[in-house]
């Protein structure tokens, strides 16, 4: 006899015909009603690894959804947003019943209205086989239609384990208005190419240990090279204990961080002070032995996660830092706390001080979806919405003075952590939290809790940045970099006015071994290759409209180490500049004012960028690829153009070669190669004039 699981493989076109036959006489819409339409690529799930639950709304009965079984939450909500410009009202729900289901572990469908309420619509147990049922699974299979309709629900949200139907349809009545508020912005906004080149780095990459109060002149003759700071920033060197915090001498290292910061605003080096871990004292309160681990969620382990409150701790942190260096001048003296006791003789004590205006960007903690370190690390975007609402002002000022970043500087701006999972669902939940618990401003905009949208990316053959299986690194254009770079500007655009849009991690290693590797192309070696993937790194997401782009890392932390991230550094050991930095610094010592204008080719690359100073030009030309290509490509140039200066970067060296060649009627011809080339173009009016040739080192 056959199986009933083969005869659901055999018989599909049969059992198809007899199911959608029958649901056809059992089921009509009621009068005036209509099936509400569903954009599948709205739904978004709060999960490290969500399931397709977008697929139960493609019309394919007979076709499950992708089944995630690696999910770190085994039970989860996926959420479905109405526009304001939807008018629904749902009257009826069914659900094909295809493969079955769980009593104990049901899929239940909620709906939240205006009022963010939260109310159970309906509940998918899969108690009958091969047909559609309705909302309750104790009526019969053919009641469709809701106890009570619900009119004009904000959101759907899907709570599952991993038993679907293979099909959901809703329906009711349907019509779209015009809306005169929406915020979306069509058009794009260009970062000049030296926001391109930051980097993330430690104070011992400018300081030597055994002088932490100092800024070290051979650690600052490679790190010259990078025109933005992402600085790692471990909590217990701000507040080692609870008696205080501690800046200038850090309570573990000694560092002076007021030195720092002041050296950095002095050489025009914009610092994002990323917060991260948990100082031990605090770990020991918070988590059992065996759950410590200083990248654990910044809150109790028995805490609510979706409460600010829970992080409080870490928002009275943020308070302190910002008030010392933010630009506040105005803020009491006695709001801040240092701890003024001296470690031993002699010993330097920490005094307070206000607005030295040092630092201009903070980031709330690293990677908080860390899905690798399980539970006890890992927020969901609703919950790192509730850390952030805490971390940024104090939860709207509900937590009491000194609690949050806004509170000590209005001007200081919050960057959310960047996500090592670069998908939108995170931020998109972040957003409707925010929306639910912080409320709709007077504008019309989401009150959220950041001001800067952050997420990281290291492309490689797997399509995916920090999970999949990859092989090797990739070159950023055969990889979704891109495409993810547009999504997260598109959300923006749509639900944020726009806010910015920040890359604070990416690269690749260079040890042949490691997954995320750079590699020999041809007679490049890797490291030649490395060079060029991170200079075309930096022009992708200049022409993506990314606002600022942070390079991991400064050094290697271990060059023997196969591990992914081990060999990131962009400098040697004994801190000269590999070539990628060397790259990264002739860009911006060259172009560093130039944005982003068009693009004329794509293979070759052709991208035209303009000085927003004296509205001159260049043209990067360059191979997108990642297998030694190269081609001839004729370039029209404006009229009048007698010459073109063409740069050349330089694996070794300070400056980018340069030779100019003849324009023959506003055209010249080169060889694109996978090395990006920079042509500028010279108008009859200025050919005589000696280009300028860069002298610092």
């Amino acid at each position: 006899m056959l199986s009933t699981r083969l005869l659901r493989t055999v018989l599909p076109v049969i059992l198809l015909f007899t199911a959608c036959s029958s649901a056809q006489m059992q089921f009509s819409p009621i009068q005036g009603t209509q099936l509400i339409p569903i954009d599948e690529k709205r739904w978004y799930s709060m999960n490290h690894e969500p399931d397709a639950v977008a697929q139960l709304f493609d019309s394919s009965i007979y076709s499950n959804i992708d089944i995630s079984w690696h999910k770190l939450l085994p039970n989860y909500e996926s959420y479905y947003r109405f526009e304001p410009t939807e008018k629904v009202t749902l009257r009826q729900i069914r659900f094909f019943d295809w493969n079955g289901g769980s009593a104990t572990k049901p899929m239940r469908l909620f709906v939240i209205d205006s009022n963010w309420q939260r109310k159970l619509i309906a509940t998918f147990t899969g108690s009958r086989w091969n047909t559609w049922v309705g909302p309750y699974p104790d009526s019969p299979a053919n009641v469709f239609t809701l106890d009570t309709p619900v009119v004009q629900p904000r959101y759907l949200v899907l709570d599952g384990w991993n038993d679907y139907p293979s099909e959901i349809m809703l329906y009711g009545n349907y019509l779209t208005v015009n809306d005169s508020s929406n915020t979306r912005t069509d058009s794009n906004t260009y970062a000049p190419l030296a926001a391109m080149t930051g980097i993330n780095a430690f104070e011992w990459d400018y300081m030597r240990p055994e002088q932490p109060d100092a800024i070290d002149s051979v650690r600052w003759r490679g790190m010259q090279a990078f025109k933005g700071l992402r600085h790692y920033l471990d909590w217990k060197r701000l507040q080692p204990s609870a008696a205080g915090y501690t800046f200038n001498p850090s309570g573990e290292g000694s560092w002076n961080y007021d030195t720092l910061y002041q050296f950095l605003q002095q050489q025009q080096i914009p610092v994002l002070a990323c917060i991260k871990t948990i100082p031990d004292w605090l770990l020991q309160q918070w988590y059992p032995a065996a759950d410590r681990d200083h990248e654990n969620i910044p809150a109790a382990s028995t805490a609510n996660l979706q409460d600010p409150a829970s992080y409080i701790e870490q928002a009275r942190l943020a308070f302190q830092f910002t008030a010392r260096y933010g630009r506040n001048t105005l803020l009491s003296p006695a709001l801040l706390q240092v701890n003024a006791t001296p470690r031993w003789n002699f010993d330097p004590v920490n005094q307070i001080r206000v607005g030295l205006n040092t630092v201009q960007y903070i980031e709330c903690d690293n990677e908080r979806d860390k899905w690798w370190k399980g539970r006890k690390a890992y927020q969901t975007g609703r919950e790192y919405a509730a850390n952030l609402s805490a971390f940024y002002d104090g939860h709207k000022g509900t937590l009491g003075v000194g609690v949050g970043v806004k509170q000590a500087d209005p001007t200081m701006q919050v960057v959310m952590a960047g996500t090592a999972n670069p998908s939108t669902d995170y931020l998109n939940g972040m957003i409707d939290w925010c929306a639910e618990h912080r409320g709709i401003k007077s504008n019309g905009a989401v009150d959220v809790c950041w001001d800067v949208i952050n997420y990281h990316y290291y492309a490689t053959d797997a399509g995916a940045s920090q999970s999949g299986n990859p092989t090797r690194g990739a070159a950023p254009e055969v990889t979704n970099a891109m495409a993810t770079a547009k999504a997260f500007i598109a959300i923006a655009k749509q639900r944020l006015r726009g806010m910015p849009v920040w890359v604070t991690e990416t690269g690749y290693d260079m040890h042949p071994q490691s997954k995320y590797r750079a590699i020999a192309i041809g007679g490049k070696s890797a490291l030649q290759t490395h060079a060029d993937w991170m200079l075309r790194t930096s022009l992708l997401y200049a022409k993506a409209g990314v606002a600022k782009v942070f390079f991991y890392m400064a050094h290697d932390v271990d060059t023997t180490n196969a591990t992914q991230f081990a060999t990131s550094g962009l400098l040697f050991d004994n801190y000269t500049r590999k070539p990628a930095a060397n790259y990264l610094w002739q860009l911006q010592e060259l172009f560093g004012s130039y944005t982003f204008s068009k693009t004329l080719d794509t293979l070759p690359m052709v991208d035209v960028y303009r000085n927003p100073t004296n509205d001159s030009l260049m043209y990067a030309v360059y191979m997108p690829t990642e297998n030694g290509t190269t081609q001839a490509c004729t370039i029209v140039l404006p009229a009048h153009t007698t010459a073109v200066r063409v740069y050349q970067p330089q694996l070794y060296a300070n400056e980018m070669n340069m030779i100019t060649l003849p324009v023959t009627s506003d055209r010249v011809t080169i060889t694109a190669t996978e090395t990006p080339i920079f042509i500028v173009p010279i108008p009859a009016t200025s050919f005589a004039v000696r280009p300028h040739k860069n002298t610092r080192r």
